[in-house]
């Protein structure tokens, strides 16, 4: 009988926070993701990534934060319950205010408000890690249109987002595809 429970706990303790450019938080939109990340983890990146912020796999009641600057320790900037419920059942999408550098996390405070979300119960959900203190992602994953029109997903390894920024606002498309073929030739070894 909790077998099934204990396999669907991981689950609940990780998503997907995707920093979108300028636009909207869809698939046409270039963006970066930090992928399986915490609660309270800070997604940090620099501009051009510092347009919109949405969520893959944050569950209904999830708070969603965005903040002015990397670390995510400014207060939050904006902030919302997924699904935003102004919106109906659509998922958050938050504006990042197009800054040189931004953040964004997400935390489990549905439950712990009572299913009441207000802007109180937003800033205690951020409570669980001191401010200064945050842990700090960089994203891992870069999706885009390369210059042939062809959509590309690719796997950033560990400390290559500023190259591979890079390389995207120069158009340098070869470049970019290099970093998914080396992640693909490492993981069949």
């Amino acid at each position: 009988m909790f077998l099934p429970i204990l396999f669907l706990l991981p689950f609940s303790l990780a998503a997907d926070i995707i920093l979108y450019q300028p636009g909207s938080c869809s698939t046409p939109n270039p963006s970066i993701r930090c992928t399986n990340i915490a609660p309270g983890t800070c997604c940090q990146a620099p501009s051009p990534w510092c347009g919109v912020m949405g969520c893959d796999g944050c569950a209904p009641g999830t708070f969603l934060f965005t903040y002015s600057n990397h670390s995510c320790t400014d207060g939050n900037h904006a902030w919302c319950v997924e699904p935003d419920a102004d919106a109906g059942s659509s998922k958050c999408c938050l504006d990042l205010g197009t800054r040189d550098y931004c953040g964004g996390s997400w935390d489990e405070g549905w439950a712990a408000s009572g299913g009441s979300a207000t802007k109180s119960t937003a800033v205690a959900a951020t409570g669980s890690t001191p401010l200064g203190r945050r842990e700090c992602a960089e994203p891992n994953f870069m999706s885009f249109v390369d210059g042939q029109g062809v959509w590309q997903d690719i796997h950033l390894p560990a400390g290559s987002l500023g190259q591979a920024t890079r390389l995207y606002m120069d158009g340098e498309w070869e470049k970019l595809r290099w970093f998914g073929e080396w992640v693909n030739r490492t993981q069949a070894d």
